[in-house]
């Protein structure tokens, strides 16, 4: 491990969360867009529809489209095509916010270099009255080794002036990607009659299944560019988190299609769904021995621990009411050997 990696960084939380992390020996990466916080997360998405419509007019274009199958001519000017570009975007922009998408997720921790500060405290951890967890990094950068579709990132803190420059070079990169797909899957659905026959049914392709087809392939090759670079950013303002994410993009989201193969099998198993509150929430679940065996000590049935003996550390909120011997006696019966230890800071 380089040394632009910390040794260990730590998860906040509040005290129930703690409680289920180590009575069930499992930690959790929930879905982002049902995280409090998801719009600090795809910070990119914001005002990105204007954002194209400029570089558009930088460089303004038609787009001309002769179907071979019924020799039909379709003729996009440019004031039908930049609306039809946001009208894409905004359709996927709403699913994802309102949750309404299916085809595709991604779940996320959260942790910081800090172990003790303020900001994560109010926010994270029950106002001061939860805890952080330390987590040795070796063993995430282990995980996404062992399955690639693990990402452990740095966030990197933007201001507006970055995140414009950002948001303009990857509009530039969708409309290359919209006059090379567009105009190929435009001509392929011009090659779809209005009504044809399949199977004794009737099939009627309605506006919104032509928008589907021709918004495929830009959705795949566009958008989820556009959220999978966005969740590396925040803005400039939370740079003293100094934060760090553990991120899982599942190969499927198995709506509509039971798992098959073993990987596929184990993948889905991995997701689960959880109520907090009145609201549904997928997540993945990981056994919590495979991202801190490395620095806690675990215990077999004798009472002789077994592996690294490195004790870890967990800090006590400022609000926290519980003893640190009390801590540690929950610890050590569910296994784990930490280091209990109290926030330094103030707070009322």
């Amino acid at each position: 491990m380089d040394n632009s990696y910390p040794m260990t960084i730590y998860h906040y939380c509040c005290m129930q969360a703690f409680y289920s992390i180590f009575k069930g020996k499992k930690f959790w990466l929930s879905d982002v867009f049902k995280m409090n916080d998801y719009n600090e997360m795809v910070i990119l998405l914001d005002d990105f529809e204007h954002i194209i419509a400029e570089e558009f007019r930088r460089a303004p274009f038609e787009l001309t489209i002769r179907s071979q199958g019924t020799n039909r001519t379709t003729v996009l000017n440019t004031d039908k095509v930049i609306n039809l570009i946001k009208e894409l975007y905004g359709k996927w922009k709403y699913d994802f916010v309102k949750n309404e998408s299916i085809e595709y997720k991604m779940f996320i921790a959260c942790f910081s270099e800090k172990a003790d500060i303020l900001s994560q405290w109010s926010m994270y951890a029950d106002n001061a009255q939860g805890v952080s967890i330390g987590f040795n990094v070796a063993s995430l950068i282990n995980l996404t080794k062992e399955n690639p579709n693990f990402q452990f990132i740095k966030v990197k803190y933007i201001d507006e002036k970055v995140k414009r420059n950002i948001q303009e070079k990857l509009a530039r990169k969708y409309l290359e990607f919209f006059i090379q797909d567009f105009a190929k899957n435009l001509a392929n659905t011009l090659d779809i009659p209005d009504k044809r026959k399949k199977e004794g049914l009737n099939i009627i392709y309605t506006h919104d299944d032509i928008f589907d087809i021709i918004g495929k392939g830009l959705y795949e090759r566009c958008f989820l560019d556009l959220l999978r670079e966005s969740i590396r950013y925040k803005s400039k303002p939370f740079a003293p988190e100094v934060e760090w994410r553990l991120i899982y993009t599942p190969n499927s989201n198995y709506w509509n299609k039971e798992p098959e193969t073993k990987k596929e099998i184990e993948e889905y198993n991995l997701m689960q769904y959880r109520l907090a509150g009145n609201l549904l929430v997928k997540y993945i679940s990981l056994p919590l021995e495979k991202i801190i065996k490395n620095p806690c000590m675990i215990f077999n049935g004798s009472g002789k621990g077994e592996g690294d003996m490195t004790q870890n550390r967990i800090v006590l909120g400022p609000r926290n009411q519980n003893g640190r011997y009390e801590m540690i006696d929950f610890l050590t019966t569910e296994g784990f050997s930490f280091v209990p230890t109290t926030s330094k800071i103030t707070y009322r």
